[in-house]
């Protein structure tokens, strides 16, 4: 894998991480859910989503920082 998409997909990664994070406590809190059950209907159904959202546009961002870089 290029150096690039690797870069772009961790720090994606680490921002859906964050984002993920912050929803399942915001679930498990104003519910009063268990964090069992919030963790398993704020998080789980929406992984495969946002890994494949991911591999996507960091594909995308990876490949466009390919094609502006000059032609030596």
């Amino acid at each position: 894998l290029p150096a690039g998409f690797v870069r772009i997909a961790g720090a994606m990664t680490v921002g859906t991480a964050v984002i993920f994070i912050l929803g399942v406590t915001h679930l498990a809190v104003f519910t009063g859910g268990s964090w069992a059950t919030a963790f398993r209907l704020g998080f789980l159904p929406f992984l495969p989503g946002a890994a494949l959202k991911i591999v996507a546009a960091a594909s995308m961002a990876a490949g466009w920082q390919r094609l502006r870089r000059p032609v030596r």
